[in-house]
């Protein structure tokens, strides 16, 4: 609005007060919408703006209601969910070609076969509060409310997994305790969970790392808690044979093919699987412990005997997938800011770990038993790897 004359230079320079801003759309980043709903929660923004620059589809009185959320635990929440609903091809980091969009329409008919249910039921802080304090319950929260990241994300998704995992272990037709093997979990944070919450009448648990400072971390934190129904290996997870030694074999946030890994180890023992996976294109050396496929649902005495010999596969040859192709949806699956587009991808790859397990189950002698498949969500608040590949034995 001013002018004025530097008499170093004869050019005006002029200078600018910024009396009013207003935000007209917020980033998608989960930090930048935390910030702003502090700003709304502070007052230092109004409840029309922010309503409007984050898009809610309640409006002003969505906004209201955000402003009174005291936890910051379910402000992160929040501010997850809400990124999502901001993503779309216009927020995406990358570049998407018709190429790989067409290697995800190639694969619809295999995700209808295998869709994605959302289970998204997470404790709210009145129920963490209201819960028994328990000795024997890994999961006891007290009166301390989620703050850490580990309680933010990690506890919560821990708390996820033990309910599939009590699901997958009541229909288990083995004698108990179960034998369940943990894929890649060395620092203890699920397998302490299982051992502690079922207890050595239900289970034995078993984790395999490759990691020493992770296994060691995992043995101290069972020590701390006296947990007797637990051991740590530190052993290749690619190379050991688990043959005849478990019944189900779990994993949260396998990294890249480590989770075909675990789920390869699953089908070749006949065992149940509850495996989440995370990092697409982390450790494509590995190679997977896999049964030959078996063409009919009952498999004879001799097909039998052949499938004792397990072949070792590359993730691609596992999954019956084109090496490109696999390229492909690896690279869709780690797209940021295009949650859809990111989603869409994992939820392929999951399907077709899915149809790989499938395909290659070895019935169990008294083929009495069936293994149900099913893919399944957590709340993308906890993680935005929030797919489940749950495979179940029933009795039929």
């Amino acid at each position: 609005d001013g002018v004025k004359t530097n008499n170093a230079s004869t050019q005006p320079q002029r200078k600018f007060w910024i009396r009013h801003s207003r935000i007209l759309r917020s980033s998608w980043r989960p930090a930048a919408i935390q910030y702003l709903l502090e700003m709304l929660q502070s007052s230092n923004i109004s409840v029309d703006e922010a309503a409007n620059a984050l898009e809610l589809p309640g409006g002003s009185q969505e906004a209201e209601a955000l402003s009174q959320i005291e936890d910051p635990t379910k402000l992160r929440w929040k501010a997850a969910e809400i990124s999502r609903s901001l993503q779309d091809a216009s927020s995406r980091m990358g570049k998407v070609t018709p190429e790989l969009e067409q290697v995800l329409d190639q694969y619809s008919a295999l995700r209808r076969n295998f869709p994605a249910s959302a289970d998204h039921k997470i404790l709210t802080d009145k129920e963490l509060l209201q819960r028994p304090q328990e000795k024997t319950s890994p999961l006891s929260y007290g009166d301390v409310l989620l703050r850490s990241r580990y309680e933010v994300k990690k506890k919560p998704q821990v708390e996820w997994m033990i309910r599939q995992i009590e699901d997958v272990i009541q229909s288990h037709p083995g004698e108990r305790p179960l034998q369940i093997v943990d894929i890649g979990g060395g620092k203890g944070y699920l397998a302490n969970a299982i051992a502690q919450h079922f207890g050595s009448e239900i289970v034995n648990v078993r984790v395999i790392d490759i990691s020493f400072g992770a296994i060691m971390m995992g043995k101290k934190r069972a020590n701390r808690s006296s947990i007797d129904n637990i051991r740590f290996d530190k052993v290749d997870a690619a190379t050991v044979d688990l043959a005849g030694s478990v019944d189900i074999v779990v994993s949260l946030h396998g990294c890249g093919v480590l989770t075909d890994v675990a789920i390869g180890h699953a089908i070749s023992s006949g065992a149940a699987f509850v495996v989440c996976p995370c990092c697409f294109r982390s450790n494509p050396s590995l190679k997977v412990t896999a049964p030959f496929p078996v063409a009919s649902a009952v498999a004879s005495d001799q097909e039998r005997n052949i499938q004792q010999k397990n072949q070792l596969l590359s993730a691609s040859d596992w999954l019956n997938i084109d090496f490109g192709d696999h390229e492909k949806l690896k690279k869709l699956a780690e797209i940021q800011g295009d949650i859809n587009l990111s989603s869409k991808a994992i939820h392929t790859i999951c399907a077709l770990r899915a149809q790989a397990a499938k395909t290659r189950v070895i019935p169990r002698l008294d083929d009495r038993n069936r293994l149900e498949i099913n893919i399944k969500t957590f709340p993308i608040s906890l993680s935005t790897r929030n797919f489940c590949i749950v495979g179940k034995l029933c009795r039929t």
